[in-house]
């Protein structure tokens, strides 16, 4: 379930950020919002893969981690959890670029990585896609193997990004026209007359904090 949560995450920021007229309706609503969804967003799908590839039992607590590892902790077999481990190995292996960005930029400031710039913690969504690949594979071929069923893992794809963008390139659209008239009523106000107020143009509720 958390995996396929991850695969959902991964598709809406992809159909969200992939392109670049989509990136230009996000930053026309508003640069800033934009970047903040798409950093937190980001960072969001690099610690939920970082968490499940963690070691069941983390050297400083008693308590055990929900991950791979105690998944294959689990299973009868000791030859097939062999097997299972050495895969999970190549996955951390493949998946050191995104534990360096949680170990260094997102749980810790590590003074000596920030010094490097960007060379340590830059992350591609290749990478991601990748190792979320290799392990909904050692993921299928566990229930294969152990529960003899045919695990379907990732969601189908319903693209739910597209009513939000498509909601937004029409907004944007609406919202110009209103900037438009308003410029236009303003332009055109009398020397001496009061001019009228931006805020006026929304409801109460999309109108600045007073005070």
């Amino acid at each position: 379930m958390q995996l396929a949560t991850l695969k959902t995450q991964e598709r809406i920021y992809t159909g969200l950020y992939g392109e670049e007229r989509r990136v230009e309706v996000m930053n026309t609503a508003s640069g800033m919002v934009s970047k903040v969804i798409q950093d937190t967003l980001f960072d969001m799908i690099v610690l939920g893969i970082c968490r499940l590839l963690d070691p069941a039992q983390p050297s400083r607590r008693p308590l055990r981690n929900l991950t791979f590892d105690l998944l294959i902790e689990t299973l009868p077999d000791a030859d097939r959890r062999k097997s299972y481990k050495a895969c999970l190995l190549e996955l951390r292996v493949l998946a050191q670029p995104l534990r360096d960005r949680r170990d260094k930029h997102l749980a810790h400031a590590d003074a000596d990585t920030l010094k490097k710039g960007a060379s340590v913690g830059w992350v591609s969504m290749s990478e991601i896609k990748a190792v979320m690949g290799g392990m909904g594979d050692l993921l299928v071929d566990i229930n294969a193997q152990e529960f003899e069923t045919h695990l379907i893992l990732w969601p189908p794809d319903d693209h739910a990004e597209l009513n939000f963008l498509r909601a937004l390139s029409f907004g944007n659209l609406a919202h110009q026209q209103k900037l438009d008239e308003f410029e236009a009523r303003f332009v055109a106000t009398p020397y001496g007359e009061k001019l009228p107020d931006l805020d006026d143009i929304y409801p109460a509720w999309l109108r600045r904090p007073q005070g």
